[in-house]
């Protein structure tokens, strides 16, 4: 910055790349996301002696490329060592929901009498951990939907989004999928999104049934038609669990895994395949006890 006139306080500045170690010439060179995140960052510097007030930002992200969210949340928190304000941010970003900032996320969603409840759980170390997996997988945007569905592999999570996405597109942007890691996992992650009161619901394998209602038949064998099939045998009361826990968001496929009602071998590839060539066919077949029961799991999710 340089003082042109001390007597009229005319001066002019200029933008200096330090990671190419030479000034800007022309700020019209600079790409539009560039642009306002300096205009961010002056207006925030403008305010002058500002000290111990609430500033609010409103969708910050309206201005500023996903790349420089970041960048601009770093300057905000310099600023409040040295004006000591509340800053409000009010985002639909997901790039702003991240390990780092998940302690100060109040979440504010309408309730069934259109009041605003407000979420704002204190998380575990364990939940933090499970933050930082979804910094990870850039799948922080969960916080943003109304319902959370989760599955256990990315064949599942493939599959029950191209399906979501065939029988309720209006309605793919309210509900997020996403994958864990495995049936063990599936509690944890009920916990952490139920606690920022989202509608929780979990698609699992048949297997999970164990887990869920006959832990002393844990190890038990249930991949083939056959191990299924006895074990149902010498568990009558199998399918009332299964309706119990379809009744609490818990839907539990009744004969085996995903790959079995889709008839194809285990491979994300294949299910990529079949979304393409054959789900259409799938979901049209009203004489197939899978195809039935696929659809209403999807559509009672969807309600």
């Amino acid at each position: 910055m340089k003082l042109l006139d001390q007597r009229t306080w005319r001066y002019s500045f200029e933008f200096y790349d330090t990671r190419r170690n030479k000034p800007i010439g022309d700020i019209n060179s600079l790409s539009a996301g560039q642009k306002a995140i300096i205009h961010l960052v002056l207006e925030a510097y403008g305010r002058g002696e500002l000290k111990g007030g609430v500033v609010i930002i409103d969708e910050p992200e309206i201005h500023l490329h996903y790349q420089f969210q970041h960048e601009y949340l770093q300057v905000l928190r310099e600023l409040n060592r040295t004006q000591n304000c509340q800053y409000i941010l009010v985002t639909h970003s997901e790039s702003l929901i991240n390990s780092s900032t998940i302690s100060s996320v109040r979440r504010f969603a309408l309730d069934a009498n259109g009041h605003t409840s407000i979420f704002s759980p204190t998380l575990s170390a364990d939940e933090k951990s499970l933050i930082r997996i979804l910094d990870n997988s850039r799948s922080t945007y969960a916080f943003f939907s109304k319902k959370v569905v989760l599955v256990e592999g990315d064949t599942d999570r493939y599959f029950f989004r191209a399906l979501l996405q065939e029988r309720h597109r209006l309605l793919e942007q309210e509900i997020a999928v996403l994958h864990v890691g495995g049936k063990r996992e599936l509690p944890k992650w009920h916990s952490l999104f139920s606690s920022f009161g989202l509608r929780v619901y979990a698609i699992s394998d048949f297997d999970y049934i164990v887990n869920l209602r006959y832990p002393a038949d844990n190890g038990v064998l249930l991949r083939t038609a056959e191990q299924i099939a006895a074990f149902k045998q010498s568990h009558l009361d199998w399918e009332g669990h299964i309706d119990a826990s379809a009744a609490d968001g818990m839907f539990v496929l009744r004969e085996g895994d995903l790959e079995t009602y889709l008839d194809i071998r285990k491979d994300l590839s294949h299910v990529i395949e079949f979304c393409q060539n054959g789900l259409q066919l799938f979901l049209a077949d009203d004489n197939s006890s899978k195809s039935r029961e696929i659809r209403s799991i999807i559509d009672a999710i969807a309600e």
